[in-house]
């Protein structure tokens, strides 16, 4: 990992690492991978971590990354960071970015179908994306086309 992931994040309290967050550069300075250890000190710090970041990278999120996020950072300061399926597919350069604006709910997958309904705002911000043959729900946030120094 340390050859294929040029920049880490690591928060450690009493000697241990309890977060994580990995980047590479592709259309700038991407999140890639986060972790806990599952402690609330890890916890808070991967939050503090992703919510500093927004302004100097970016990342997709989904499921638990995305609800943290939501529940955490006011509307009216993260939908500045938000981008549409179109941005999403120009900046990560992916050709299966599919916007769920249009879908019918019976066509989405159940993690999107739960993010939709305590989050309906993210509906014009969704897509959908194919990883290792499965389709997931994702919202793409942050700062891209910001290089690691």
């Amino acid at each position: 990992m340390v050859k294929n992931i040029p920049f880490w994040k690591l928060a450690v309290k009493g000697g241990k690492v309890v977060a994580v967050v990995l980047y590479k550069d592709v259309g700038g300075r991407k999140f890639v991978a986060l972790g806990t250890n599952g402690s609330e000190a890890g916890k808070l710090s991967l939050f503090d971590m992703m919510k500093n970041e927004m302004t100097r990278s970016y990342g997709e999120v989904s499921k638990a990354a995305l609800g943290v996020m939501m529940k955490q950072v006011p509307w009216d300061i993260l939908k500045h960071y938000v981008k549409k399926p179109a941005e999403a597919k120009a900046i990560s350069g992916k050709e299966d970015v599919t916007p769920i604006q249009g879908m019918k709910d019976s066509e989405l997958p159940t993690d999107a179908k739960k993010t939709l309904e305590r989050y309906p705002q993210l509906r014009e911000y969704g897509y959908l994306r194919e990883i290792g043959g499965k389709t997931f729900f994702k919202i793409l946030m942050g700062t891209p086309n910001l290089k690691i120094r």
